[in-house]
């Protein structure tokens, strides 16, 4: 029932076509010049497509509740996908993000953060801790975003955090966290870039 398709996600591809991520209808592909859908994976191949990363160049991933994928095209013009060998089969993912060296930023629903780093084969696990400069503010991710200058910014349950590449740590700001007297227990669900002013 095409009706009842919970969508939880969509992105624009360098030719204009839409991807949608559903909760329990699989990917679809929304064809920029006949604006025929057509479906890139069933249900039981990904479920509940969280974030879907494209940029130019660069491969095409799926973050989901059944844990990553990537999105490969065939020589027939469609597409396979296939589940990422580096990362945890079973794991709850919320957003995705591939910072300017490549590596692979990933929130989970409830076990923080991984980081791949290709070049190494290293996939590191970052948690909830207050006590430590590379520490989550929680282990509740929502968002993943990366700015003009290839800054990363997590949202979550307990608010807003910036990493900080060349000390390899996290800048908290505690007006957007659950101890801040302007703003308790808020979880962010979108961080967006206009004229290098964020959006959240």
């Amino acid at each position: 029932d095409k009706a009842s398709i919970n969508v939880l996600s969509f992105a624009e591809d360098s030719v204009g076509n839409i991807w949608v991520g559903t909760k329990n209808h699989g990917l679809w592909l929304l064809n920029a010049v006949t604006l025929t859908p057509s479906m890139i994976a069933s249900n039981e191949q990904v479920n509940a497509v969280k974030s879907i990363f494209l940029k130019p160049g660069q491969k095409k991933w799926l973050a989901s509740a059944t844990g990553l994928f990537e999105v490969i095209p065939n020589r027939n013009s469609g597409y396979s996908i296939e589940r990422a060998s580096f990362f945890p089969e079973e794991e709850k993912l919320e957003d995705i993000e591939v910072d300017i060296e490549g590596n692979i930023w990933m929130a989970t629903q409830n076990n923080g953060l991984k980081i791949f780093f290709p070049q190494s084969g290293f996939l590191d696990d970052l948690r909830e801790n207050f006590s430590s400069a590379r520490g989550l503010l929680s282990n509740r991710l929502s968002q993943i975003f990366q700015d003009s200058r290839g800054g990363i910014w997590l949202g979550g349950e307990n608010g807003l955090q910036y990493f900080h590449g060349p000390s390899q740590k996290f800048n908290i700001y505690p007006g957007l966290s659950n101890i801040s007297d302007q703003v308790r227990g808020s979880t962010l669900y979108g961080i967006y870039e206009v004229d290098n002013d964020l959006l959240m």
